[in-house]
């Protein structure tokens, strides 16, 4: 099992450094879990991401489909 932050839960939804790291986690065996706030720190930076222009309506629409599939699948909230 493998906890991550949203640093790295980020790089599943926008291309940056580290990106490619990142996808291996989540292509990997072991289970991906984060805590209760990462959805809420990773909708804050795709969010600033938004209102800065930084991405195209084709960058928006893939972000629906990566969370309606692998990452709301892959990716759990920690419960104590």
């Amino acid at each position: 099992m493998l906890v991550v932050d949203a640093s790295v839960a980020v790089k599943w939804l926008i291309e940056e450094p580290g990106t490619a790291d990142a996808m291996d986690l989540l292509n990997g065996s072991d289970a991906v879990i984060g805590l209760d706030l990462v959805v809420a720190e990773v909708a804050n930076v795709v969010w600033k991401h938004l209102i800065r222009g930084a991405m195209v309506t084709a960058d928006q629409r893939f972000l629906g489909r990566l969370a309606a599939s692998r990452w709301s699948k892959r990716c759990r909230p920690l419960v104590a």
